[in-house]
């Protein structure tokens, strides 16, 4: 990551890093944890801007008992349409500006 954020650094390049949680981590109620540490802390010298996903995901799991199969694929940990959708909606509200997002894609 170091490489790549230097290699950016030197073509005028911002980099924007963003972590999200797999179900297990949803699961296991694991809001704090290293990947997030490790990113955060990288990003504070690196980034122009770092994204916690995990807070929009458990706050989605905490309103929704069926959680898992409205966000992931069966089986898998990877997000269905409504996991993809959730983190568009975030990434918009996170890197568009208000006047923007509020009219992008509701």
């Amino acid at each position: 990551m170091q490489d790549l954020a230097n290699l950016l650094k030197a073509r005028g390049i911002a980099l924007t890093v963003v972590v999200y949680p797999y179900g297990a981590q949803i699961s296991d109620n694991r809001l704090a944890n290293r990947q997030i540490d490790i990113y955060r802390d990288f990003c504070a010298l690196n980034c122009s801007k770092f994204i916690n996903l995990f807070p929009t995901f458990f706050a989605a799991a905490n309103a929704d008992a069926d959680w898992r199969t409205d966000y992931f694929l069966t089986n898998d940990f990877h997000y269905n349409a409504n996991g993809n959708r959730l983190v568009f909606k975030e990434l918009v509200k996170q890197l568009l500006p208000p006047r923007k997002a509020s009219t992008a894609f509701r």
